[in-house]
């Protein structure tokens, strides 16, 4: 089904984003 795959595509972002954004304030403290 598409929904799996928006879904997949949608977690697949967020986990990015989430990634993104730990390793940005990781850098930033130090």
């Amino acid at each position: 089904m598409e929904l799996d795959i928006i879904l997949m595509l949608f977690l697949a972002v967020v986990a990015v984003v989430g990634v993104g954004a730990f390793w940005y304030l990781a850098k930033e403290r130090k």
